[in-house]
């Protein structure tokens, strides 16, 4: 039997069997697949060329009103917030947005580009610790990293900043200071505030894991450091006079005659002692 095509309106041979199952409508499997289609064709917004799209591609995206990726990115390059540059490698035209050009010193076109230009070059965080400074107090030379130049570092260890800044070689101690009475303070407190003394305590915290050792209390400020042979008798037997003496008293900054406390038990210890 002959039919008319629904989609080209081409005529052609239907068997009679095909068209009592509902079928015979169309002439090949091409106008089959059209018919079954639910978009529509539309012009587009770039070059004007007419092409199929659904509905649902143009809801989901703007990429759905232009007929290629091609138009889609020349629709957005022309973007007055986008600016043409070259990419840095290989030369090719780009488009950036305005916000990222003051961000980016350079740009790329693609990340094999970007890979091939880094190569060989050092990297933001390699090459540090190759820079020499010479302390000022010790006039040590050490090599630092590159940030900490650039920070103004000027000595090569924490002893050596606060020798410089508050102990023997800063230009207020002793009878550089505006306030010296004399050398009024007593021996025994310049030890305890000096940075050699916070470094002996600090090394029995960490030898015994801050915590105490008769109770097993780790809480933070409330561990105190206890001299096994007592503070004052050291001095007495060395017959230190000096604060210069002290420094040099090894006796003294032995972390072996010290031991880690809470308060509590510390106080219960001098109790002991006294009572003996």
């Amino acid at each position: 039997m002959i039919k008319k095509c629904e989609i080209c309106e081409k005529e052609f041979y239907a068997k009679p069997s095909d068209i009592k199952r509902g079928g015979g409508k169309y002439c090949s499997p091409e106008c089959y697949h059209k018919s079954k289609k639910t978009g529509s064709w539309i012009n587009c917004e770039y070059c004007g060329k007419k092409f199929y799209t659904t509905k649902r591609a143009i809801t989901r995206s703007d990429a759905g009103k232009y007929c290629s990726w091609e138009c889609f990115k020349k629709a957005k390059n022309s973007n007055p917030n986008k600016v043409k540059v070259k990419c840095d490698y290989c030369g090719k035209e780009i488009y950036r947005w305005r916000r990222s050009i003051k961000r980016e010193e350079h740009h790329f076109c693609s990340q094999e580009c970007k890979s091939n230009y880094q190569k060989g070059k050092t990297g933001y965080n390699k090459g540090w610790g190759d820079i020499e400074v010479k302390c000022i107090n010790c006039g040590r030379i050490v090599k630092v990293k590159k940030i900490r130049v650039e920070r103004g570092i000027k000595f090569c260890s924490n002893k050596c900043k606060f020798e410089y800044q508050v102990g023997k070689n800063s230009t207020r101690y002793g009878e550089k200071n505006p306030m010296w009475k004399g050398g009024v303070t007593p021996l025994y407190s310049l030890i305890r505030n000096c940075f050699e003394y916070r470094q002996w305590r600090s090394d029995v915290f960490t030898r015994d894991k801050y915590t105490c050792q008769i109770c097993g209390d780790d809480r933070g400020g409330n561990l105190q450091a206890h001299h096994k042979t007592a503070f004052i008798n050291i001095l007495n037997k060395y017959e230190i006079t000096t604060f210069e003496e002290a420094l040099k008293c090894e006796a003294l900054w032995n972390i072996n005659n010290g031991i880690t406390y809470c308060d509590k038990c510390h106080r219960e210890i001098h109790k002991i002692k006294e009572r003996w």
